[in-house]
């Protein structure tokens, strides 16, 4: 898709490009999930991944106080915060009660800063390395 892009660019071909994009902004819009903060992108990327984990009978919550219009990059948001999701994702998956199966998605904006935080359970083992490169060894309560 982004080749096509990239040759309509080159070509001039703006109608063509301003078509396509239409098109994926109302197949982003049809995603409906948890997330309608105004903020397509961040929206969007939840949305969508949050119908994946439906599909997985995994149920995600948000709660997002941000602005409409962020002056931060969007593509790197959607790559950040769709790689933390898919990894609640991949984590939530592997329990066995279905009850569990929750994450829970929070994004919030406060002087000129951005932060997620995103709370799934899992059963696992985390290993943390800190600045010091010391390592701590945790492991889930319940697996």
């Amino acid at each position: 898709m982004l080749i096509g892009f990239q040759t309509d660019i080159h070509k001039s071909n703006y109608e063509n490009i301003e078509k396509r994009i239409s098109e994926l902004i109302w197949e982003i819009n049809f995603f409906d999930g948890p997330s309608s903060s105004g903020n397509i992108a961040i929206d969007a990327i939840v949305n969508y991944k949050s119908s994946i984990a439906s599909k997985k009978n995994i149920s995600v919550f948000a709660n997002m106080i941000i602005p409409e219009n962020l002056q931060v990059d969007s593509v790197s948001i959607c790559q950040i915060l769709g790689n933390a999701l898919d990894n609640a994702i991949e984590a939530t998956e592997m329990l066995d009660d279905s009850r569990d199966r929750i994450i829970q998605v929070y994004i919030g904006y406060d002087q000129e800063v951005l932060f997620f935080k995103i709370s799934n359970p899992f059963c696992g083992r985390i290993v943390i390395n800190t600045i010091r490169k010391n390592r701590f060894d945790k492991t889930a309560a319940q697996c």
